[in-house]
C-alpha cells in the first residue's frame, strides 16, 4: 500500500462522517415532518392527549430541522479540513523527494553519462531504482534529454511517455483532489452525496 494512502483515507473518513450527519438529520427531519402532519396544530378546542401530541411533534420538527441546518453548515467547513490535509500531503511529498546523494548509485550513473542507452536501458534502470527518488529524477532527467535529441520516431515517443509518467507525485495530488472536488461538490449538493463512492472509488484505490 501507498505511505500516501493514509491521507486518502483520513480524507474519506472526514467525508463519511460529515455526510452520515447530514443523512441521519435529513431522516430525522423527515421522521419529525411525518409526525408533524399526523398531528398538525389545531385551535380550539381539542383534547389535552392530543394537543400534548401536537406540541411534541412541533417541538420535535424543530429541533430536527435546526439539527439538519447545522449539519449542513458544518458540511461546508470540509472544504477548509481537506486543504488542511492537502498541504500536509504535499510536505510529505517534498520530504520524499528530497535529493539524497547517499541514494545515488555511482555505476547507473556512469551509464546515464556514457550516451549508450537505448529506449530498453532507461526502462530497465527505471525498473531497477523503482523505490529510489534520487535516482528515479537522474534517470527521469537524462531519458528526456534524450527522447529531446532522438529523431521523432517510436522509440522517441515511448521514452517520452516513459519519462512523463515517473511523475507520481502529480497523480497522487491529482487522486486526492477528486476526492476533494467530489466533497466539494456535495457541500454545495447534498444530493451529490448518494454518488460519493461511485466517485472517489477508483481515486482511493489509486492514491
Amino acid at each position: 500500500m501507498s505511505k500516501y494512502k493514509i491521507y486518502g483515507q483520513r480524507a474519506d473518513e472526514l467525508a463519511r462522517a460529515a455526510f452520515k450527519k447530514v443523512t441521519d438529520t435529513a431522516a430525522a427531519l423527515e421522521k419529525a415532518e411525518n409526525q408533524a402532519r399526523v398531528y398538525p396544530q389545531r385551535s380550539g378546542m381539542v383534547d389535552a392527549n392530543y394537543a400534548a401530541k401536537s406540541a411534541r411533534a412541533q417541538a420535535d420538527l424543530l429541533e430536527a430541522k435546526q439539527a439538519h441546518e447545522q449539519a449542513k453548515r458544518e458540511l461546508q467547513n470540509i472544504d477548509r479540513e481537506l486543504a488542511n490535509i492537502r498541504a500536509e500531503l504535499e510536505r510529505e511529498l517534498a520530504k520524499d523527494n528530497r535529493a539524497d546523494p547517499d541514494a545515488v548509485d555511482a555505476a547507473t550513473m556512469d551509464l546515464l553519462k556514457s550516451g549508450i542507452l537505448n529506449t530498453e536501458d532507461y526502462i530497465g534502470l527505471i525498473e531497477r531504482h523503482s523505490g529510489n527518488r534520487t535516482m528515479q529524477r537522474l534517470i527521469k532527467g537524462y531519458a528526456m534529454t534524450a527522447a529531446d535529441n532522438m529523431s521523432n520516431t517510436q522509440d522517441r515517443q515511448r521514452l517520452k511517455a516513459l519519462a512523463m509518467s515517473m511523475n507520481t507525485d502529480s497523480d497522487t495530488l491529482h487522486n486526492f483532489d477528486v476526492i476533494a472536488e467530489v466533497c466539494h461538490r456535495a457541500a454545495n449538493n447534498t444530493g451529490m452525496i448518494q454518488h460519493y463512492d461511485s466517485l472517489t472509488a477508483e481515486a482511493l484505490q489509486n492514491l
